[in-house]
């Protein structure tokens, strides 16, 4: 299976783009064997079974689920990829095997660092999603936060630029997927 590593800062447009990118494989090999999965399901989990979370990315949201996310990874530094890894092999048993996986909220190098040594991923493609000149509301906290510029200097393998309407983001997207997929 080839896993497509989405990053970008809060509220850039990495959803939109992941599910621009499902609707597109998902015509070549089939919806079934394409899956978004985000690596935070599991924090979000938490969020709502042991701190009530209403499932809203205000500030105090955010942070909760920021302080949630370095909890696991303090205690192991892979812990939310070996869960997102359960869930996409628990898929793969259970519904289709897999041509393609896409993880829209990818923002750790760890993350990275694990999916590419797993065998049992093919490749990893990496894009990042850039909202030039939009605030995204947080506050400087956030915005700075380690989830919000750790991979700024990371080398992408593709670059969106979202500074127009959906059709044009769709276009990038096509780019961006005709630039990955000769993988």
């Amino acid at each position: 299976m080839k896993l497509i590593l989405i990053n970008g800062e809060s509220k850039s447009g990495k959803n939109t783009v992941a599910k621009m990118m499902y609707e597109k494989l998902s015509r070549i090999v089939g919806e079934e064997r394409v899956l978004i999965i985000e690596n935070a399901n599991k924090v979000k989990e938490l969020a709502i079974e042991f701190f009530n979370w209403n499932n809203i990315k205000d500030e105090k949201g955010k942070q909760l689920l920021i302080d949630i996310t370095n909890t696991g990874y303090n205690y192991n530094p892979t812990f939310w990829e070996e869960k997102t890894l359960r869930s996409i092999l628990y898929y793969t048993e259970t519904i289709s095997p897999l041509d393609y996986v896409i993880i829209p909220d990818w923002r750790y190098e760890n993350t990275y660092n694990y999916f590419s040594q797993n065998p049992l991923i093919e490749s990893v493609k990496t894009i990042r999603v850039e909202r030039p000149n939009y605030d995204n509301g947080y506050s400087d906290k956030i915005k700075n936060d380690l989830s919000e510029i750790g991979l700024r200097n990371f080398n992408f393998d593709a670059y969106i630029i979202n500074c127009g309407d959906l059709e044009e983001l769709e276009e990038k997207v096509d780019i961006a997927l005709d630039m990955i997929r000769g993988w």
